[in-house]
């Protein structure tokens, strides 16, 4: 893969992230987890405390074709997001394109409304050109209003809709 390309503004860097934003991403995984949890309990589980997911946010920092950029303002991280590469060629029915498909993009509760999320999905979105990506994906839950609105200033639209049906009582 191409090498990483990073935007910089006053005050806030985006960078690749490293071993020691560890303890940070669990910290900020965690207000994900809150907020999801909170709106869809039968989906996502209840926040752990930072370090039950350790494991899992370890292994993204260095994931195979993909990334984890995270936004640093004063020596804190104000957020972070995961995207990786996918490659339709070899689906006959689909158009052939390389995707980049964003996992998770989180901004700290105190650096809302400040431009981070959009400056981290620029970086994604410079980093997917890099790598000769055609489109840019991302899921959304239904519930966060806030994010769906986000993303539609960030020009995404509606391709598809995901539909579930519990078989369990």
């Amino acid at each position: 893969m191409k090498g990483h390309f990073l935007l910089r503004a006053p005050l806030l860097r985006i960078r690749p992230a490293v071993v020691t934003d560890l303890a940070a991403l669990c910290t900020l995984a965690e207000q994900l987890a809150e907020h999801h949890h909170e709106q869809a309990p039968e989906t996502f589980a209840a926040p752990s405390g930072g370090w039950r997911d350790q494991d899992y946010w370890a292994a993204q920092l260095e994931p195979e074709d993909g990334v984890l950029f995270v936004a640093e303002q004063r020596d804190e991280l104000a957020g972070f997001v995961t995207a990786r590469l996918s490659d339709t060629r070899g689906i006959s029915f689909l158009q052939p394109l390389v995707l980049c498909r964003i996992g998770s993009l989180v901004v700290a509760a105190s650096h809302r409304r400040h431009g981070v999320g959009a400056r981290l999905l620029a970086q994604v979105e410079a980093w997917a050109k890099a790598n000769d990506a055609d489109e840019l994906r991302l899921e959304v839950m239904e519930f966060n209003r806030d994010a769906q609105a986000f993303y539609a200033r960030q020009a995404f639209h509606g391709q598809s809709r995901i539909l579930a049906k519990p078989l369990r009582d």
